[in-house]
């Protein structure tokens, strides 16, 4: 089955001035997977892995990132999870925003990609360790109140100058200067207008 919305999402951020070289590689994996997988939104499609969905998102302020300490992984993370067989990646990625923040409202920033990452899940009891190609989204929280779902174990607005240190992810790194760099143009525009 070939996934067209998704083929499209991935071809106009590998062409666009988001995606970093360290990337180019993981979008083009995740083409193949969407090509060649028909089952490749599914969550137990374990070879060579699925999609996810995750949101990264900013607080009313702009100055500060909800993240997860994940109860499964142990681990300060966005907020995401599995497509649960649902194609619709942006759509993914805004309910489990919304699920595992309790907040009302996210206001999506754009609908393109701002971030992609391939990275190892462990094995656990109940799946063998498999990859998530996970395609991530830019949000604005309506609120800064939050609830802490089943799936964490803390979650927290962290300063965009303390992810680096909490998180030791190059992917979240790069996340963030991604959020600065796109501050900075608003805030020049804004100002200069």
């Amino acid at each position: 089955m070939h996934h067209t919305k998704i083929m499209s999402l991935l071809d106009s951020y590998l062409t666009g001035p988001n995606c970093t070289a360290v990337e180019i590689p993981m979008v083009k994996l995740m083409q193949t997977l969407a090509v060649e997988s028909n089952n490749c939104f599914d969550t137990d499609f374990y070879l060579p892995g699925h999609f996810t969905g995750s949101a990264f998102i900013v607080h009313p302020s702009e100055d500060r990132v909800l993240l997860t300490l994940h109860a499964k992984l142990k681990k300060w993370v966005q907020l995401g999870g599995h497509a649960d067989g649902n194609p619709d990646i942006f759509e993914v990625a805004l309910r489990e925003g919304l699920e595992e923040s309790g907040i009302s409202q996210l206001g999506p920033l754009s609908t393109e990609i701002f971030d992609v990452d391939i990275h190892n899940i462990p094995d656990g009891p109940r799946r063998p360790a498999h990859k998530h190609f996970d395609i991530r989204f830019l949000f604005r929280a309506s609120s800064a109140e939050f609830n802490i779902s089943s799936e964490s174990i803390d979650l927290d607005w962290i300063a965009l100058e303390n992810v680096g240190a909490l998180c030791q992810s190059p992917s979240m790194d790069r996340m963030v200067q991604k959020l600065v760099r796109k501050l900075q143009k608003t805030t020049t525009v804004i100002s200069t207008a």
